[in-house]
């Protein structure tokens, strides 16, 4: 069964949608919001498959909800207008409906749903950085660190993104196996890291390209990796990782 929440601020559109959707037994509508704050939460909550969308949702629209959806959630916008398409598709919507949608064209949109699968929607995040809007690879992200009412996106090409965004969504946003939280102010990308270097038992690098520079961390986050980097991935000073082992069993 494929998870939908249903996002408009006219409730009799969202009741011929719902009616729409009920026509497909492979569907479940687990929720539906008529403001953008109360899908934010609601999103957070029940963490759908896909949101039906309205872009018109006064005083902002739906755009401003993208951010805020948890990684797999997959997005169709409903609306009435169609000069928001391209935009809709620049940021990785799936479809782009026009209401009153008609039924054989909705098949159509989770006939393409169906197709694509979740794992898909979870390569690539939306951001709402300085300059609007941006849509990012998740691979691509080496950390993130927090920064006051802000956290910063790390990239591998070393931009640098401010997004208001709190460590405890960005742990709810992120799979852990792949982004563990070393510490209160720190998630890394495991996959991204090329090399960590131990200076002593409270110090370490921790470098994600061969010239690229590195990022400082601390005990704990030295500890915590220690026990999930892949075998891969060079450690160096060894002497020192020996002295955190023999501290760790006093």
């Amino acid at each position: 069964m494929m998870k939908v929440i249903l996002v408009d601020d006219e409730r009799l559109a969202r009741k011929r949608l719902a009616s729409l959707l009920e026509a497909h037994a492979d569907i479940t509508i687990v929720g539906e919001a008529g403001t953008l704050a109360a899908a934010a939460e609601l999103a957070v909550r029940v963490r759908p498959e896909v949101v039906f969308l309205d872009v018109q949702m006064p005083p902002d629209d739906g755009f401003t909800l993208l951010p805020l959806l948890p990684l797999t959630t997959r997005v169709v916008f409903v609306t009435a207008f169609d000069q928001y398409a391209l935009q809709a598709f620049e940021v990785a919507a799936i479809d782009y409906l026009l209401k009153p949608v008609a039924p054989a064209r909705l098949a159509l949109t989770l006939k393409r749903l169906n197709a694509q699968g979740s794992e898909a929607a979870a390569r690539e995040i939306v951001i709402k950085g300085e300059e609007g809007l941006l849509k990012l690879n998740v691979d691509s992200i080496r950390g993130i660190q927090a920064d006051g009412a802000y956290t910063k996106i790390l990239n591998l090409d070393y931009r640098i993104h401010h997004v208001r965004r709190t460590m405890k969504e960005w742990r709810e946003l992120l799979p852990e196996d792949r982004f563990p939280q070393l510490d209160r102010s720190m998630i890394v990308n495991l996959k991204a890291i090329h090399r960590l270097r131990i200076r002593n038992r409270d110090e370490g690098e921790l470098f994600f390209s061969e010239a690229g520079t590195p990022l400082q961390i601390g005990r704990q986050a030295i500890r915590k990796l220690r026990s999930q980097l892949p075998a891969s991935i060079a450690v160096g000073d060894v002497p020192n990782l020996i002295a955190i082992s023999k501290a760790r069993t006093c």
